[in-house]
């Protein structure tokens, strides 16, 4: 091939691969556009799979789907989620704010910070961690006991199933009064996700769990030698005495001199001899009113009924058995009478006592009772829950007044679970077990056999019986004790043979409180 041939080969196949180099640049371009759109394509397309993934996982969240998958307490047939475990935390820390509230402060607990962030004082957990570890204790207890329930083939029924919606439709009744949503509101109160059924299946566990405590607690019985025996072996829970009791309080003087200062408790130990030198308690008020009146003359507000009124605040029942301390030692010792004194000393301050009734044990009767409850939770305010038993005690007065009309009473409209499936009774009632007019009412020296009144507890208004008097109070106290001892064997058979498993890392995945 000549030169010629080969330069314009050679520029045909440079002019070509030019060509080609364009054209290759040019499907470069091309593709790199292409490409830079698909990567955009896709970057964008994740960001929307993204954003919907985030908001269905929020749906997730805010429905309690997570926390209804993470089962942190089991026993074999029971399991207990991460919805009703913060239904159950929330209510042990809602019960800490109520019984402390006063003195929420010197726990160092801040209800208006996360409790996930607060450590409790002297100490490296949270509080979060202490309302949690009561919780597992609580649903601990509650699993144990329906785990042995359900051996014995015991279940729910209707009396508590019926007490579980009352539950569920006072909740109802406080979102509507407070005009918020009732999901929204459980979530308020029991955490977030938290829902109906949640709720419901952590109130069905602890109706089985109370259920099965009264079955087998109740099952005890002791024979009148079996109670005299617990009686004589355990003073401390039966015996208690009266007395009247003031202080002398030193006022010293921020610039008072050391003879001064003698001076001052000199004369503070003079007025405890003179006091503790009465000889009826008749004889100690007089000496008090006098002093009083004396220390006040100069306060316009410690009037004479104030001043009686601090002589009466005097007074101390039912002072418990003890041994333990100078005044115990005193009050029980073999011997002790009536009108008898003693002055303790303690850092300056006398204290000075006379016996009004020397060591006694309670031998009154226990009463008798029937009753219908009800409560604001269901009818929507005291008022309303008042014209009920109105109505119920109407009913009651025309009908025959027999004890088959009053158990169909007490089974169509009585709220209190535990005796409504004992015919409304209460038997053996101690005083002071009746809260409110329905403990005055029990105990009133005019009330009969028969007797039947709406009376107001801290719970209620109730439909109130009078079914005659019990066995005596000291017999019942002993009753209660034996059973409680008894019970506390039985349950730790129950802990033995019952597999319980507690996951606390999962518990501590619960939404903070706060």
């Amino acid at each position: 091939m000549g030169k010629g041939k080969r330069t314009r080969l050679s520029n045909s196949l440079e002019s070509t691969n030019k060509k080609q180099a364009k054209i290759k640049t040019s499907i470069d371009k091309k593709k790199r556009k292409k490409i830079n759109t698909v990567i955009f394509l896709c970057i964008a397309a994740i960001a929307v799979v993204s954003a919907v993934t985030g908001i269905f996982i929020n749906k997730l969240n805010d429905d309690g789907y997570f926390l209804r998958k993470t089962v942190s307490a089991q026993s074999d047939d029971f399991e207990v989620n991460n919805a009703m475990m913060s239904y159950f935390l929330h209510t042990e820390f809602s019960s800490f704010v109520n019984n402390y509230s006063d003195s929420l402060d010197s726990y160092g607990l801040d209800i208006s910070k996360p409790l996930k962030s607060q450590k409790i004082p002297d100490s490296e957990n949270t509080w979060f961690e202490y309302f949690s570890q009561n919780a597992s204790s609580t649903v601990k207890q509650y699993l144990i006991l329906a785990q042995n329930a359900k051996r014995n083939n015991i279940s729910i029924e209707e009396d508590e199933i019926k007490s579980i919606n009352s539950s569920i439709d006072f909740l109802k009744n406080s979102a509507q009064k407070e005009n918020v949503d009732f999901e929204k509101y459980i979530s308020q109160i029991y955490g977030h996700g938290v829902k109906e059924q949640d709720i419901r299946k952590a109130l069905e566990l602890r109706a089985l769990a109370i259920k099965y405590y009264n079955i087998v607690k109740n099952d005890f019985s002791y024979s009148d030698d079996e109670i005299q025996k617990y009686f004589d072996e355990n003073p401390a829970s039966f015996l208690m005495c009266d007395f009247k009791k003031f202080e002398f309080s030193p006022t010293i003087p921020s610039k008072a001199t050391e003879e001064e200062k003698k001076s001052i408790y000199a004369q503070t130990k003079k007025y405890a001899e003179e006091l503790a030198a009465c000889k009826t308690s008749e004889e100690f008020d007089a000496y008090l009113t006098t002093y009083l009146k004396n220390l006040y003359k100069d306060d316009s507000k410690k009037n004479n009924s104030a001043i009686e009124k601090e002589v009466n605040e005097t007074l101390n029942k039912g002072y418990k058995y003890s041994v333990s301390d100078d005044l115990g030692k005193w009050a029980f010792e073999n011997g002790r009478k009536i009108n008898d004194t003693k002055v303790i000393e303690k850092s300056g301050i006398y204290a000075v006592y006379i016996m009004v009734k020397p060591s006694y044990y309670e031998t009154y009767n226990t009463k008798n009772l029937r009753h219908i409850m009800l409560t604001s939770d269901i009818y929507g305010s005291d008022e309303k829950a008042k014209e009920k038993a109105e109505e119920i005690l109407k009913k009651w007065n025309d009908s025959e007044k027999t004890d088959t009309v009053f158990s169909a009473f007490v089974k169509e409209f009585s709220e209190d679970t535990n005796t409504r499936t004992k015919d409304g009774k209460l038997e053996n009632t101690l005083k002071d077990e009746l809260t409110g007019n329905f403990d005055l009412w029990a105990f009133s020296s005019s009330r009969k056999v028969g007797d039947c009144d709406i009376v107001k507890s801290d719970f209620g208004y109730h439909i109130a019986y009078f079914d005659g008097d019990g066995i005596e109070a000291w017999k019942q106290i002993a009753i209660n004790e034996l059973k409680s001892k008894d019970y506390s064997k039985k349950y730790e058979t129950f802990e033995k043979t019952t597999k319980i498993i507690i996951d606390s890392k999962k518990i501590s995945k619960i939404p903070d409180i706060n």
